[in-house]
């Protein structure tokens, strides 16, 4: 038995217990949705449907039992609070989205969330950062007078380096991350999690997130890849390429430096500009 997720703003149980899992994409979004869809009290939409259920354009069922439903949508990472929400390049809009739920925010260091830009190619062969990345901030600037007032400085930078399309990924990261410390800041129930603190110690770091969502503790979501997952691509792959059959592990921690050249590193820092520090100290 199913019953439908509030898509039109109705205030039902499951639209009062909803969650969301956001941050900067490639930061380990789809592996929280993984993750956490095994959990038995636990529904997660990927992006695929998430976005749509939540304009009130598409429809969503999840298991009768369930008490908390996730949407993963990393696109709306920093725009939850605005009147209307949307992103670059993406066709759905969204109106009142945000109303007080719980937020899993995925963080990552700023070298290796850019090195996984670099890393995932589409049927085009080009890389995400490329057909999404570069494209979305330079969309920000010409058409977001905020976002060009509050990263002027970063911007300029930007405009001078030498690793114009790495500079622009270090911005991209930059304005995503930024997005935590301030809903950290107005009191929002926001739990942090870092990547590389959720792949070296999974367990702590899970039920510190299944306790922030106020579930009791379920040792399923230690074991996602023997769990079959909705929302999977005939290739048997979730959104951006991650494969639900591997079992976490940290072996993309400190990627980088198979994709980004040294000498771009201190012009990515530049902009970051601290963030990279704050986010480690979390």
């Amino acid at each position: 038995m199913s019953v439908g997720v509030a898509g039109e703003g109705v205030e039902g149980s499951l639209d009062r217990q909803r969650f969301f899992i956001v941050g900067c994409q490639r930061s380990g979004t789809t592996l929280m949705r993984l993750l956490l869809g095994t959990h038995r009290d636990v529904h997660c939409f990927d992006e695929a449907t998430a976005y749509a259920i939540l304009a009130g354009v598409g429809p969503g069922k999840v298991p009768a039992e369930t008490r908390r439903v996730g949407y993963k949508i990393p696109r709306w990472t920093g725009a939850l609070l605005d009147a209307e929400v949307t992103d670059f390049g993406h066709p759905i809009r969204a109106t009142d989205v945000y109303r007080g739920e719980a937020i899993v925010f995925m963080l990552r260091g700023l070298l290796d969330t850019v090195a996984s830009m670099v890393k995932l190619r589409g049927q085009s062969r080009q890389t995400w950062l490329l057909t999404w990345g570069v494209p979305t901030v330079e969309y920000w600037i010409g058409h977001d007078a905020r976002f060009a007032d509050s990263y002027a400085r970063e911007i300029a930078l930007v405009r001078r380096a030498a690793h114009p399309d790495l500079a622009a990924a270090a911005l991209y990261w930059r304005h995503k991350t930024d997005a935590f410390f301030h809903y950290q800041q107005l009191g929002l129930p926001v739990i942090g999690v870092r990547y590389e603190a959720l792949v070296s110690r999974p367990e702590s770091v899970l039920r510190g997130i299944v306790g922030h969502l106020g579930l009791d503790w379920d040792p399923a979501v230690m074991a996602h890849e023997r769990s079959d997952h909705p929302q999977i691509s005939k290739a048997g792959l979730a959104t951006g390429g991650t494969d639900p059959t591997r079992a976490i592990d940290d072996r993309s921690v400190d990627q980088w430096r198979d994709f980004i050249e040294p000498s771009a590193v201190d012009e990515m820092l530049a902009i970051a500009d601290g963030l990279v520090e704050r986010v480690a100290a979390i």
